[in-house]
This record gives structure tokens, sequence and C-alpha cells, in this order.
């Protein structure tokens, strides 16, 4: 068994299974693939997570790990790591990782690009050259350009200068002694009233020589750093000038699924072992297949909508030969408010363009069929 706790869990849990763990999830969505595939922990909202640990005092001592946004909860992740082993960073990683003066200053000492920051607007300039980001940050949610619209907010924030170009995550998976670059993913950003909120990923993506081998010095220098271990991302700006981190991720990424359909593998295997988790003589691992190029977007309502009940028939059972076009399917009756996700869309493809081309086509088959466009 291991418990998994997270706004969204079901990418994680679905890895688990590949792996040949049988989950047990603390979730914000409780959806239906999820739910139809292992007990899930129904919370309404994030501030209930701090609740969690009472729950998961009563289950047993199984190792557990977390999603996003636990991170920014390391005095949870410290509670619950209290009472069963922690496969993720601690919480004194997480007080250092999410620290935005730290990182900027440990990159600019090791002779990374790294946009400045700051903690006062005072002196930046409004022109939206300068990115207003909360400390306590999630999916790219309430990220907003600096401009005369920027009135302060009551949230602990920081300002970070603005970088142009196309955004990347790197995923990684790091030992005590090393780590590892498992893939890059293209990142896509964006929607109506969340301008640099996470909608998808691609990959895996290549990119030169020079650029992978700054990653994993990259992964590297955070990894001696600070301390990372297990799974954790990278998210950068990749443009003519190279690569600039803005944001780690220290936990168990969107973009790991993408990987792990794409390589046919489950990286939390590898996530178990960089904690000394040993399979069982008797495990033998099940070949899974290899998808080549994977991509996955997040459908967002438009407009309130009521999910329908047909919506059950793209929840089979999990099975990890088959690739599911669709995931994080809504229980039927759920009522989805505009600008909250509904579900995530897959495809897979040879080459990066086809499998980019299909889920573009599939994006508007579900737009229509659910009344989205």
């Amino acid at each position: 068994m291991l418990l998994i706790a997270g706004a969204s869990t079901r990418a994680a849990a679905f890895s688990a299974l590949r792996a040949g763990f049988s989950p047990h999830c603390i979730d914000r969505f409780a959806d239906h693939d999820l739910s139809s595939v292992c007990p899930v922990e129904w919370v309404n909202h994030l501030n209930n997570f701090n609740q969690s640990s009472t729950f998961a005092a009563c289950l047993p001592e199984t190792p557990w790990l977390y999603t996003g946004p636990i991170e920014n909860e390391p005095a949870l992740v410290e509670a619950i790591s209290a009472q069963r082993p922690l496969w993720g960073n601690d919480a004194e990683t997480l007080h250092q990782v999410r620290d935005p003066l730290l990182v900027h200053t440990t990159l600019i000492e090791q002779g990374f690009d790294s946009p400045e920051v700051a903690f006062t607007a005072t002196g930046l300039a409004r022109d939206g050259s300068w990115l207003v980001k909360p400390l306590a940050s999630g999916g790219g949610e309430g990220i907003v350009p600096l401009d005369d619209s920027w009135e302060g907010a009551d949230l602990p924030r920081y300002f970070q200068k603005r970088i142009p170009g196309p955004s990347f995550s790197g995923i990684f998976v790091a030992s005590r002694e090393k780590s590892q670059l498992l893939g890059v993913t293209r990142q896509w950003t964006g929607r109506p009233g969340a301008d640099f909120a996470y909608i998808g990923s691609l990959g895996p993506w290549p990119l030169a020589t020079p650029i992978l081998d700054s990653l994993r010095r990259l992964g590297e220098v955070l990894r001696a750093s600070f301390g990372l271990r297990g799974l954790w991302g990278v998210d950068f700006i990749l443009n003519e000038r190279g690569l600039w981190p803005v944001e780690i991720n220290p936990r168990y990424t969107a973009s790991v699924e993408v990987l792990d359909l794409a390589y046919g593998h489950s990286f939390l295997i590898d996530h178990a072992r960089a904690f000394d988790w040993k399979p069982p003589e008797s495990a033998s691992f099940r070949p899974l297949p290899s998808w080549r190029v994977v991509g996955k977007r997040v459908l967002f309502a438009t407009r309130p909508f009521t999910a329908p009940s047909f919506l059950e028939d793209f929840a089979p059972a999990f099975d990890s030969s088959v690739f599911r076009s669709v995931a994080d399917v809504p229980n039927p009756g759920t009522l989805i408010r505009t600008g909250e996700p509904i579900l995530t869309v897959f495809a897979h493809g040879a080459t990066l363009e086809e499998c980019q081309s299909r889920l573009q086509d599939r994006i508007q088959e579900w737009e229509r069929l659910l009344g989205q466009v």
C-alpha cells in the first residue's frame, strides 16, 4: 500500500498502479476513474489537507508521498511524516526550495542564469516585465504581470523578472548521492482568467546536447544544495541565451506521467528506490507499452457545467497495457464552475507534430461533446 496526498493524485496513483503498488489517496476531486481503482478520502478544500494527518494516522504505517500543492505545507508534511515513512522531500528541504531568494542566489553563485527576484514592488517597472507570484504557488495559479492594474494582495507573494520564451519542465530523480535527468516536456500554460496556469505537457521534448548538459548540471547542483530526493521537476524558460530556471517543483509533477507513458516505464519505481525501497524477491515488473510521444491537456469549463452520466463509460477498469484517451473523469452530477478543470485529454504519436495534432483534435471533440465551445 502507498498513501498519496494532493489536490489531484490520479496521475501519481496510476503511476503507482503501473509500478505494482496499491495506492490509497487523499484528494480534492476524488474523480470517478480514481475512486474506481483505489480508496480515496475526499477533501473539499485545500485547507482541509491540514486535517489529513488525523485521517492518515488511522491507516497502516505505509510509506506516503505528496503531489501539488502540498509542498506549500511543510508543517503538514512534517506531521504526516511523523506517522509513516516519507517518500518525498521533507519540511526542511521544502522551506529552502520554496525560498525564491535562496534559490536565485544559489543558481547565480553556480553560474546559471536566474531571473531577478524582489519582495517589494517599489522601484519595479509596471509594464508587465515583472511577474507577481504567490509564495505558496501551484500550477501557475495566481501569477499575474506587474502593471498599473495591480494594487497589491493580502497573500504572501514575491516578484520575478519575466523571461520571454517557451516554457519547459525537466524531470529528475535523485538519490542521496546523485541526480538523473529523466526527460524534458514542453509546457502549455494559459487559460481565460489565468494566463500562466498549467494546462498540459508534451514529451519527451528533444533539446540540443549543450542544453541537456546544462540541465543535468542544474539537477546535480539543486540536489547537492538542497538535498532534493526522489522525483522532482524544474520549470524553465528556454531562449536564445539558454535556459532560465523559474521554479522548482519538489515532488511528483504532472509531466512525470507523460514520460511514464512515452517510455513505457513507471518512474515511481525509481522514486521508491531513491528512498531505499527494495522490491520483494517475488516481484516481477510487467513490461509496459511505449507510446513514443505523449501529450496531455486539461479541459477547463468555459461555463458552469454538470458532469453527465455518460462520462462513466470513459473510466474503464485500470489496464496498464491500454492507452487511455481521457482521465480525471468527474463523477456524474458533479457541478463544475467556470474556469475549473473538467477532465484531462491524452494523445500519442510517432512524432511531436503528430501527437500535438491528435491532441488538438481530441480537445475540440470533447469541447463540442461537453458543450464547452
